[in-house]
């Protein structure tokens, strides 16, 4: 199951646009924000839909389905950025 609540949530996650989204899921701006449009109802299983659902899961979001419908960002994978550059201090100079 997935949601057009669930894919707009995603999508933000992701920190991605309509249009980089459609970008990388090989549709227009306009069928990505079609399907966020259907809000809290199920969306049918569709090539669009599964386009989108991939290109998200591509960029770290995994859709939640046990217990409730909910998505979250992976951090498997994510570089380790290291210190901020405000928290370097002679004490942790390697």
């Amino acid at each position: 199951m997935l949601t057009g609540d669930q894919l707009h949530a995603a999508r933000i996650l992701a920190r991605l646009d309509p249009e980089q989204l459609a970008d990388q899921a090989g549709l227009t701006g306009a069928a990505v924000v079609a399907l966020e449009q259907a809000g809290g109802a199920v969306i049918p299983e569709s090539i669009t839909a599964n386009a989108v659902r991939r290109a998200l899961e591509k960029a770290g979001v995994v859709f939640l389905s046990e217990g409730g419908r909910g998505v979250l960002l992976s951090t498997a994978g994510i570089p380790d950025e290291g210190m901020r550059p405000e928290a370097l201090n002679a004490e942790n100079d390697d």
